[in-house]
């Protein structure tokens, strides 16, 4: 089926819509994708392609094979869960004509936020969901893709179908050469009759969308944070074109907030993952300072990550010791045991960008009461 519609004026009607996406807040992104409001509220985040690519080609590079299936089920965990906190439509649980009529919604979602267009096809008899994209984040640049192409639409689909034996496999990858990028999801059993060799990961965690949930993560005015990302839209800092949000070369991808633990989750499993995961963001975050190009990191980082859904984070100076506080930061179930490695690196590695010297925060610590506040010190 061809998305012909214009995906501009898509992304205004059904993105920037106020009732579905609140991104007027400064510190808060949040949506409420079904309309309904008490179980599809969720806390997201918009994260640099380049910082998911870096993850994913070091990983490969470091791990391997064992690597690349953390990879891949970190995206479906993520997907998995992006479709069940999003009270995504499930097989059986509503009528086929409605279920492919989202499953369009999804396409379209996915053309105007992940990609410049896409064509798709659907077996239900099969469980069978085929994508094609083009500009696709992360695999079209690395020519990798487990986390958000291979895991995230096959966790996607795996919810929708209500079967976690639902795996996916890219068979096309214009990071790999060609023209576009073609993912495939569908049952394990289906896979294996058509002889495509796929990973598999059907240990799946549901993370519960309850009152704790919502309240950690509503949204508050902030004391610090003066930028939204709609107001850097509407000041072109940020810009929009052909589904892809940018500044400068950078290109964002909007994702649930857990996914920052999950992927801090299964890289710590790893041999000395803590310390591989922090030193990528760590560079990732001297990428930042050279793109741009000041020293000025404390009005950087009260304008940047705030405008990102980061919380309300601001630098507090002592001397020459440097705190970073993150107010209101995306609370997760996983917020009690999270070491907080990837704001923690990407922070340490700006800031040592700008004073052109080693700047490394060994330490943090999450206080939560109505709402999470991160510290991060020297």
């Amino acid at each position: 089926m061809a998305l012909k519609d214009s995906a501009f004026s898509w992304f205004i009607q059904h993105i920037l819509n106020p009732k579905m996406q609140k991104l007027d807040s400064p510190g808060f992104i949040v949506t409420v994708v079904s309309g309904d409001e008490t179980k599809s509220y969720r806390r997201l985040l918009f994260l640099e392609e380049p910082l998911i690519s870096h993850i994913e080609q070091h990983i490969v590079n470091k791990y391997k094979e064992r690597g690349k299936q953390a990879l891949y089920a970190i995206g479906k965990q993520f997907g998995y869960n992006y479709a069940s906190l999003s009270n995504f439509p499930q097989i059986g649980g509503t009528d086929t004509k409605k279920f492919l009529t989202f499953t369009y919604f999804l396409t379209r979602f996915i053309t105007t936020t992940y990609a410049s267009a896409a064509d798709y096809n659907v077996t239900l008899k099969n469980k069978r969901f085929e994508i094609e994209v083009t500009d696709y984040v992360v695999c079209s640049k690395n020519g990798i893709g487990y986390i958000m192409a291979e895991g995230g639409i096959s966790g996607i689909w795996a919810y929708m179908v209500k079967d976690k034996a639902v795996e996916g496999v890219q068979l096309k990858c214009q990071g790999r050469g060609d023209k576009s990028c073609i993912i495939v999801a569908e049952p394990d059993a289906e896979l294996k009759k058509e002889g495509i060799t796929h990973f598999r990961n059907t240990n799946i965690t549901l993370l519960p969308f309850n009152k704790k949930y919502k309240d950690m993560n509503t949204v508050r005015k902030v004391e610090h944070a003066k930028n939204s990302l709609k107001s850097l839209l509407d000041l072109h800092f940020f810009k929009y074109e052909k589904g892809m949000i940018k500044y400068h070369d950078i290109r964002y991808l909007m994702v649930d907030s857990n996914l920052i633990y999950i992927i801090e989750n299964e890289i710590r499993k790893l041999p000395k993952g803590a310390d591989v995961l922090f030193d990528i963001c760590f560079e990732h975050g001297k990428y930042l300072q050279k793109e741009y190009g000041s020293q000025d990191y404390e009005k950087f980082i009260n304008d940047y990550f705030p405008s990102l859904g980061w919380g309300d984070v601001f630098t507090i100076k002592k001397g020459t010791n440097i705190k970073i506080v993150l107010m209101y930061y995306p609370w997760s179930v996983y917020s009690d045991t999270s070491d907080y490695l990837i704001p923690k690196g990407i922070i340490s590695g700006f800031i040592s960008g700008c004073l052109s010297h080693e700047v490394r925060f060994k330490r943090s610590s999450g206080t939560a009461t109505d709402n999470l506040t991160i510290v991060c010190e020297q």
